[in-house]
């Protein structure tokens, strides 16, 4: 007899929502942690709704998105086409994003061996 193993990890399932959810945060200029606040939850729990871990219904979403600011009708234009819109709010937030951050730890580093 014959049994197929049972898969050790659940298979992620990325939906047009989930890609939507991704796609209005970053549009709206958000980082998942102030999203996270926004919304009276975790990072983690956000982290989790994004990747498609969760499964939430049609009314929390509806919720999150008016926390966020971003109108049903909004979602839905970005739901269609959350591609367009995450390269459109990439293009848009990146360089002020990359402005704040430190140099990598690596840039530091001095090269002490000797050429041989």
């Amino acid at each position: 007899m014959n049994v197929e193993p049972k898969p050790r990890y659940a298979e992620k399932r990325i939906t047009k929502t989930v890609l939507g959810l991704r796609a209005a945060r970053i549009w709206q200029g958000l980082t998942r942690k102030s999203a996270a606040q926004i919304c009276g939850c975790t990072p983690k729990a956000f982290e989790q709704l994004e990747n498609g871990r969760v499964d939430f219904s049609e009314a929390r979403l509806k919720r999150l998105l008016e926390l966020m600011g971003v109108s049903w009708n909004e979602f839905q234009n970005i739901q269609d086409d959350p591609n367009r819109y995450l390269a459109e709010a990439k293009s848009m937030f990146s360089p002020a994003v990359n402005c704040d951050k430190k140099p990598r730890r690596n840039t530091y580093k001095l090269i002490t061996k000797r050429q041989g």
